[in-house]
């Protein structure tokens, strides 16, 4: 029976992993165990599968978008309380140093449940550590343990409440966790971009992870989101047109409906770096591990549009 392994590893990997291979564009290749001779191994030229992992996810996103009108059934919690526990969830993120998909999922877990689950503003805190809880646990090779996050809010929380509370979500979900969100399709975008530079992915990056604060972008779908995205960082950082035929060809968005999209993540940005509280994420990427993309001035035609 063939299985599927990453080249060069002793490890099996299964959809997940295969997955993240075609996004990050890493080798993969078929083992063949035969009985009869040796062990063959088949490299498999990943450009085969690109096309269908990517209508794979357009067809995934659909299905698990969340409304940004969920909150007029959380008669407790509001939009701004949503900001802050997103911000703080972006410094807990950053503190414990997890891969960059732990934070999109468990953003998306937190508001799938919250479109189901009407709770009190005193489990708010809660429900954003156990979704970020178990988002590591499936894209983090080590990811924190519950003690690590008993100590980070100082036992406010117990840990059966937690572990109740992880139980609650996954079973209100479900157990359907995996959905595409902009960090994927911003992968694929980049990857069909040879000529980017460090600077210039950080930059998507801080983009697309500036979306996840503000509940109105979730009207838009996250392969649109990145593509606005896209255009924005182009806007923001290269000497030439924001957005061209190719980019089109890439993202399947035409530029009107990807600067759409980008005026709004610009004038959001822009409300964010007035705010005098939610800095999280303004700090994040004002590090030199973060090329400081934070600093570079947001394109002013855009936030007057």
């Amino acid at each position: 029976m063939p299985t599927l392994k990453k080249s060069g590893s002793g490890s099996g990997v299964g959809l997940a992993g295969g997955l993240r291979s075609v996004l990050w564009g890493e080798p993969i290749t078929i083992k063949e165990e035969s009985h009869s001779g040796p062990i063959k191994d088949y490299d498999i030229p990943l450009s085969l599968y690109e096309d269908d992992v990517f209508q794979y996810l357009i067809c995934q996103e659909q299905k698990s978008r969340v409304s940004p009108n969920y909150f007029i059934h959380q008669t407790d919690l509001t939009e701004r309380m949503r900001k802050i526990m997103v911000d703080w969830l972006i410094k807990v993120h950053l503190t414990f140093n997890l891969m960059p998909e732990s934070l999109y999922l468990a953003v998306q877990l937190m508001d799938r449940y919250l479109t189901s689950k009407v709770i009190h503003r005193s489990s708010y805190q809660l429900v954003g550590m156990a979704c970020l809880l178990i988002s590591a646990k499936m894209e983090d090779v080590a990811p924190p343990q519950i003690e690590d996050f008993l100590v980070l809010t100082e036992n406010g929380f117990s840990r059966d409440e937690i572990v109740k509370t992880e139980f609650d979500i996954l079973v209100t979900l479900e157990f359907e966790c995996s959905v595409p969100t902009p960090y994927h399709f911003m992968r694929i975008y980049l990857g069909d971009l040879y000529n980017t530079d460090d600077s210039f992915e950080y930059l998507c990056n801080y983009l697309i992870e500036s979306s996840l604060m503000e509940i109105s972008l979730h009207n838009y779908a996250p392969s649109l989101i990145s593509a606005g995205a896209l255009y924005l960082a182009r806007k923001m950082y290269l000497d030439e047109p924001a957005w061209n035929l190719k980019l089109e060809e890439i993202t399947t968005y035409n530029e009107e409906f990807s600067k759409e999209c980008a005026v709004n993540i610009c004038i959001f940005l822009r409300k964010l770096i007035r705010s005098t509280t939610l800095k999280g994420l303004i700090k994040k990427y004002s590090l030199d591990e973060f090329k400081e993309v934070s600093l570079i001035p947001l394109p002013s035609d855009l936030y007057h549009h």
